[in-house]
C-alpha cells in the first residue's frame, strides 16, 4: 500500500477512501465505499464513465473502472498532471506555454457544453443553492464538477481521471471552468491583472466570481 486517501468529511452516501497499492502488475487504484450507504455511489462510476466516454474521443482519454462489490479498480494512468504543467510555466513567467496548457483545459471543458442556456433544476439548488443570475450561463450536458487540471494526466493522450462527481443535472459550464482555475495553486498567485484574462480566456466573466465562489461554499 503506498497511498490512501479518506474522503470522511462527505455526507454518509458519498462517503469513500482510495487505495493505491504496488502489485506484481503495476499500481492498482480502488476506491471503496466507505459506509453502506455509499455502494451505490461507487457503482454510479462505472455509469459516469461510459457518459464522459462518449464525449472525450480523439486526444482524449477516460480510464475505465470495474465495480467489484464496494469498490471500483481503476488501471493507474502515468504522465505528468497538468496542474503541474501550469505551476512550471506559472514559476517561470513563460505566459504562451501557460495559455496552451490553458486551451487543453478548455478544450475539456467545453466538451461538457450542451449548447444552450442554463437554468436552474431542483437539483442543482439543492447541491449550489440558489441564485438569480445576471448573466446569461451554458448548460452542461454531463456536469463533471470536477473537471480541474489535477485530473488531467497527459502522456500521449489527455487522461481524464477522477469523475466521480458527475450530476445526470445541468451546471453551468462557466463554473465548471471557475472551479477549474479557483482550485490552481498556480494561478491563486497570478496579479489580479493576469487572474482576469486568465479566467477570460476560460469564458469566466470575473463579475460572476462571487456567485460561482457561494456555489462552490454551498457544494
Amino acid at each position: 500500500m503506498i497511498f490512501v486517501k479518506f474522503s470522511n468529511e462527505r455526507n454518509p452516501d458519498k462517503r469513500i477512501f482510495t487505495v493505491l497499492t504496488d502489485t506484481n502488475n503495476g499500481i492498482s487504484v480502488k476506491k471503496f465505499a466507505a459506509t453502506k450507504k455509499a455502494v451505490e455511489y461507487i457503482k454510479n462510476l462505472k455509469s459516469n464513465e461510459q457518459k464522459l466516454a462518449d464525449i472525450y474521443t480523439d486526444e482524449f482519454n477516460i480510464p475505465s473502472c470495474t465495480i467489484e462489490n464496494d469498490y471500483a479498480e481503476f488501471d493507474f494512468i502515468s504522465g505528468k498532471p497538468l496542474s503541474a504543467l501550469i505551476d512550471k510555466h506559472i514559476a517561470k513567467k513563460q505566459m504562451d506555454e501557460l495559455y496552451n496548457d490553458l486551451d487543453i483545459l478548455k478544450k475539456a471543458i467545453n466538451r461538457l457544453s450542451a449548447n444552450e442556456p442554463f437554468t436552474p433544476s431542483a437539483e442543482f439548488t439543492q447541491y449550489f443553492g440558489e441564485y438569480d443570475f445576471t448573466k446569461p450561463l451554458t448548460a452542461s450536458k454531463y456536469s463533471f464538477i470536477d473537471l480541474i487540471a489535477d485530473n488531467l494526466i497527459i502522456n500521449d493522450k489527455i487522461n481524464i481521471i477522477d469523475y466521480e462527481w458527475t450530476f445526470d443535472f445541468s451546471v453551468p459550464v462557466e463554473f465548471i471552468a471557475f472551479r477549474s482555475l479557483f482550485t490552481s495553486k498556480g494561478i491563486s498567485t497570478l496579479s489580479e491583472q493576469d487572474k482576469r484574462k486568465v479566467y477570460a480566456h476560460l469564458g469566466v466573466d470575473y463579475d460572476m466570481f462571487d456567485t460561482f465562489l457561494n456555489m462552490e461554499i454551498a457544494f
